[in-house]
C-alpha cells in the first residue's frame, strides 16, 4: 500500500528554487539563498510565508490522464512510452517559513535569525513497477520484472542564526549555522524486488530483499497498528530526541560597479535518528503457481490485489528491530552572476546543482529583474533542469511602505496548466521591511546663461 500510495500521488511531486538568489530586497535571499547576501533594508522582519513545489522526471499529468466519455481516466500507457528502464524519480518539497528578521550593525556586518519547517518526500523507481500494474505480469512471460522502488521522506524543524560580514568594500562573506529537530523520515536502504512469470506454467515467482529505515512512524506492516505516527505529543514538529546540524556557506563579491558574482552552499549537514526508529528488513522468495494478474483493472477504474494477497503477505513479512540511523540533508549548490544595465535592471545566469540519495540534479538558468518607480519589483527566468527540462517563471515584489508583498514561482506554464510540464515550484508571503534605502535623484543644474549689458545693469541696480 505504501508503494501505491507514493505511486498514486506522482502528480503532486519538487523543482530546486532558483529564483530567489537574485532578490536583495527580500529577507529570504539571506536566510534561504546565500547568507553573504546583504539586504537592501537594514531591518527585515519575514511574517510566516509558505513554499511548495514538486518535479517529475519522465512524464506530465496530461500524459497520465486522458479525456475519455468527457471524463478524464487514467491511461498509463503514454506515460509508460516515457519512462526509463530505471531510475524515474517523482519528488514533493513543501517548507513553512515560522519566521525570519536580518538586521545590519556597525555598517559591515548583518545579523540573521530564521525558523523553517520541510517536509521532502521523494520516490525513485523501476518503469517495471507501474507497467505491472497496469499490463499485469502477462506483459513479462518468461522474464523478470524489477519492480522495487526508493521511496524516501524527510521531515524536521530548522532553527538558524546567521552572520554576513564585509571583507572588503565589494566582497561580502556568509554563514547560517541550523539547529535541527527531525520528525520524520523514510530511508530506503536497500530496495530488490523482481517478479517472474513461467512462460509455459505460468508459475510466479518473486523475491525480494529490502530494508527500510524508518523514524516517527509506526510499524507499517504490522496490522495490529490503527496509527500512522508514533508520537503522542502535538509538539513533536518542534521537539523531539532526533538532532542534527547543518551550515549554509556563502560568498558575494562586485568585479566591477556593474558586475557581481556570488556562490552558495547550502544545508551541509544531517540528522541523527534515535527516537521511534526502526529497521524493516524483507527477504524472501516465492511461488504462486498458474495465475495471471493485473491489480489495475480495465481503464484503471479498478484496484484489487485480493489475487495476491495471501502471497505478497508471506514475501513481504519484514523483522523489525529498533536501529537508530543518519540521514544526510539534501545538498545545494549554485554560482550566479548578475550585470547591472541600469540602476533599476539587471541581468544575470546562474547554474544550480542538488546532491540527494546518491543522486545529483541540475539546472541553468537566466534571468531577468525590473524595478518599476520604487514600489515595484518584476522579473523573469528561464532556463533547463534535469529532472523537469525547460521552465519559464516570474518573480513580484509589491512594495507598500513598511509591507512586502511577494510572489515568485520558477514554472509559470505547469503552476498555471497542472496538465503542462513536468515540475514547478511557488514561494509566497508577506515581510516587513524597515530602513530601506532612498532614492537619491540627481540634482537639476541649470545651465548658465551670459547676461546682456541691459541685464547686467539691472542686476548691479539691484544689488
Amino acid at each position: 500500500m505504501l508503494i501505491w500510495i507514493a505511486f498514486s500521488v506522482v502528480p503532486l511531486w519538487a523543482q530546486q528554487e532558483m529564483g530567489l538568489v537574485f532578490l536583495p530586497h527580500l529577507v529570504q535571499s539571506a536566510t534561504q539563498a546565500n547568507p553573504a547576501i546583504f539586504t537592501d533594508a537594514r531591518i527585515n522582519y519575514a511574517l510566516p510565508n509558505a513554499y511548495a513545489g514538486y518535479q517529475n522526471s519522465s512524464f506530465n499529468l496530461g500524459s497520465l490522464l486522458v479525456e475519455k466519455d468527457g471524463q478524464k481516466q487514467l491511461d498509463l500507457e503514454a506515460a509508460l512510452g516515457k519512462m526509463r528502464p530505471s531510475g524515474n524519480t517523482a519528488r514533493l518539497s513543501v517548507a513553512a517559513n515560522t519566521f525570519a528578521l536580518s538586521f545590519r550593525f556597525l555598517k559591515k556586518f548583518q545579523a540573521s535569525f530564521f525558523s523553517n519547517t520541510h517536509l521532502d518526500a521523494q520516490f525513485v523507481y523501476p518503469k517495471g513497477l507501474p507497467e505491472l500494474l497496469w499490463r499485469g505480469n502477462g506483459a513479462f512471460i518468461g522474464q523478470e520484472a524489477e519492480v522495487g522502488p526508493k521511496i524516501n521522506v524527510l521531515g524536521y524543524t530548522e532553527y538558524g542564526v546567521g552572520l554576513a560580514a564585509k571583507m572588503f568594500d565589494n566582497v561580502s562573506v556568509g554563514l547560517n549555522f541550523k539547529y535541527i529537530n527531525g520528525f520524520l523520515a523514510v530511508q530506503t536502504v536497500k530496495s530488490q524486488a523482481s517478479v517472474l512469470t513461467d512462460e509455459e506454467y505460468y508459475q510466479l515467482s518473486l523475491k525480494s530483499d529490502m530494508i527500510l529505515y524508518t523514524a516517527g512512524l509506526t510499524d507499517v506492516f504490522d496490522e495490529n497498528e490503527d496509527d500512522i505516527l508514533r508520537y503522542q505529543y502535538k509538539s513533536f514538529i518542534f521537539r523531539t530526541n532526533n538532532i542534527g546540524f547543518a551550515v549554509d556557506l556563502g560568498i558575494h563579491a562586485y568585479l566591477t560597479d556593474k558586475l557581481e558574482v556570488q556562490a552558495a552552499a547550502q544545508d551541509l549537514g544531517n540528522i541523527n535518528w534515535k527516537e521511534h526508529v526502526l529497521e524493516q528488513h524483507s527477504e524472501g522468495e516465492y511461488q504462486y503457481a498458474g495465475q495471471a494478474i493485473r491489480p489495475l483493472g480495465d481503464e484503471g477504474k479498478d484496484f484489487d490485489l485480493g489475487v495476491l494477497r495471501d502471497s505478497l503477505s508471506e514475501l513481504f513479512e519484514p523483522v523489525s528491530k529498533r536501529k537508530a540511523f543518519v540521514t544526510n540533508l539534501p545538498n545545494r549548490y549554485y554560482v550566479a552572476t548578475k550585470y547591472s544595465l541600469s540602476p533599476k535592471l539587471s541581468v544575470g545566469a546562474s547554474l544550480h546543482s542538488e546532491f540527494y540519495q546518491y543522486k545529483t540534479n541540475w539546472a541553468l538558468a537566466a534571468h531577468l529583474q525590473k524595478q518599476v518607480k520604487g514600489f515595484l519589483y518584476a522579473g523573469l527566468i528561464a532556463g533547463y533542469h534535469s529532472q523537469t527540462a525547460a521552465f519559464i517563471g516570474a518573480n513580484a515584489t509589491l512594495q507598500l511602505g513598511p509591507l512586502q508583498l511577494f510572489a515568485i514561482s520558477d514554472n509559470l506554464i505547469t503552476l498555471i496548466d497542472p496538465y503542462k510540464g513536468r515540475g514547478t515550484n511557488l514561494r509566497a508571503g508577506l515581510n516587513l521591511v524597515l530602513g530601506k534605502k532612498k532614492e537619491v535623484k540627481p540634482a537639476v543644474v541649470l545651465p548658465e546663461v551670459p547676461l546682456g549689458e541691459e541685464e547686467l545693469k539691472e542686476v548691479q541696480k539691484n544689488f
